[in-house]
């Protein structure tokens, strides 16, 4: 159930998101620990037992240990709390006490990582997901953010997302965090800002041509409010030239590693 078969670095210079509000007034980090099995079965049809799950702010934890016990090649999750592993009120304390190191990891997915194996510079993921995190990141963040997933995307794997454009704000659940009010969602723009970004900024990916997921296979229960996106990274994409188009790999691997 665990990637016991892969050795996971998250290489990194930021392991925790120190600044974000989901981190000094944690709510759905520690609250959230969603999973449902129309989801799973959604993600295991997508990638195959031969594939690889990433989830993107991943809060408990329980949709990425879902689709492990499922039994495909990788899954795994990256949270930039460290709240949920921290906090036994948490949703998903059990699984971080169990999984951290193995399924789940601490990182500030808005700065630069790579995540990395014992087989080789850098992992790729069939599947990436980002449930209602894209309204969290500020805004001069979401190019970089939006960077991080092409280059751990593997060549004709797809990213779902799905996008809030409503205000969240207030302290944190059970006194954790700095006792002070935050606005959670740091980017509130209407959808078609969101649909600009997502279908316009970055038109190097493609829209599949058919209708791959429906509403009862979402992982959380979306809002009239919200959006839900589907890209898929062309299988002609050169893996490492878009690497270096986007982050100076090298640069990075050196300052990360020094």
């Amino acid at each position: 159930m665990s990637n016991e078969k892969h050795t996971i670095r998250i290489i990194t210079n930021h392991p925790v998101a120190e600044d974000s509000p989901d981190h000094l007034a944690p709510l759905g980090c520690v609250n959230d620990n969603t999973t449902t099995p129309h989801y799973t079965a959604w993600v295991c049809n997508m990638i195959g037992k031969s594939g690889k799950y990433l989830d993107l702010g991943c809060a408990g934890g329980g949709a990425v240990m879902d689709v492990a016990r499922a039994g495909v090649s990788l899954s795994m999750g990256l949270e930039g709390s460290t709240h949920p592993r921290n906090a036994p009120q948490a949703a998903g304390h059990e699984n971080w006490t169990r999984y951290e190191g193995t399924n789940l990891f601490t990182c500030d997915i808005s700065k630069p990582f790579a995540i990395v194996n014992d087989r080789g510079p850098l992992l790729t993921f069939d599947l990436i997901s980002a449930w209602e995190l894209l309204e969290h990141l500020k805004e001069h963040d979401v190019a970089k953010f939006m960077k991080n997933v092409w280059s751990h995307l593997a060549p004709g794997g797809y990213f779902i997302a799905s996008i809030c454009p409503n205000l969240c704000h207030g302290s944190g659940m059970f006194g954790l965090g700095d006792g002070n009010e935050h606005h959670r969602h740091q980017t509130v723009r209407p959808l078609s800002y969101w649909r600009e970004i997502i279908l316009k900024d970055y038109e190097r990916y493609e829209i599949p041509a058919e209708k791959v997921i429906s509403r009862k296979q979402f992982l959380r229960n979306v809002g009239n409010d919200d959006d839900v996106y589907v890209l898929q990274k062309p299988n002609s994409a050169n893996k490492l030239a878009d690497l270096v188009l986007g982050w100076d790999w090298d640069k990075v691997w050196e300052e990360e590693t020094s």
